[in-house]
């Protein structure tokens, strides 16, 4: 099964890694072959806007990709629609325009340490609502402002409420 999954999360890195080239604020839409040929997977990934601190420079699409993965691949669902963007579920508000949570400023979050992601599967009604953080570099690390890896929390798994589009 780890193999399955290495061999999933390195094919999706390549991909990703050839389609996903330029720096941009609209989302850059990858087709990735899976296992069935009759299925196919749309990824999609928004690079963060303007200058990030010393350490998060270069594409964080990959990796963000790759945390994703690794976080729904246990649930053996064919994915349809997988969608990151630089974000977060501010004041556990998951499904924008279908919710109102509670009046808060939400927390400080510094640029290029937050991403959100919906994925799509093919055989289900359900949605996966994602977070990814990562730290800021240590720039005492060794080597030098060495980039964290993302960390992926599932913040929701579930029928989004009629007429929720996915972004």
């Amino acid at each position: 099964m780890r193999a399955l999954v290495g061999a999933l999360v390195l094919a999706v890195l390549a991909a990703a890694c050839t389609s996903i080239s330029s720096p941009s604020a609209t989302p850059t839409t990858t087709p990735v072959a899976t296992s069935s040929p009759a299925a196919s997977e749309t990824i999609e990934c928004v690079r963060f806007p303007g200058p990030l601190p010393t350490g998060l420079t270069g594409d964080p699409c990959p990796s963000a990709i790759a945390a994703v993965l690794a976080l729904v691949v246990p649930l053996k669902l064919s994915i349809a629609r997988l969608h990151i963007a630089p974000g977060f579920f501010m004041c556990g508000i998951v499904w924008p325009g279908f919710q109102t949570g509670p009046v808060c400023a939400g927390p400080l979050i510094a640029a290029g340490t937050a991403m959100e992601s919906y994925v799509a599967f093919v055989a289900s009604p359900k949605v996966d609502a994602v977070q990814l953080f990562r730290a800021l570099p240590n720039p005492r690390s060794v080597p030098p402002w060495k980039t964290t890896q993302w960390q992926a929390t599932q913040v929701a798994y579930e029928v989004p409420p009629s007429g929720w589009v996915m972004p």
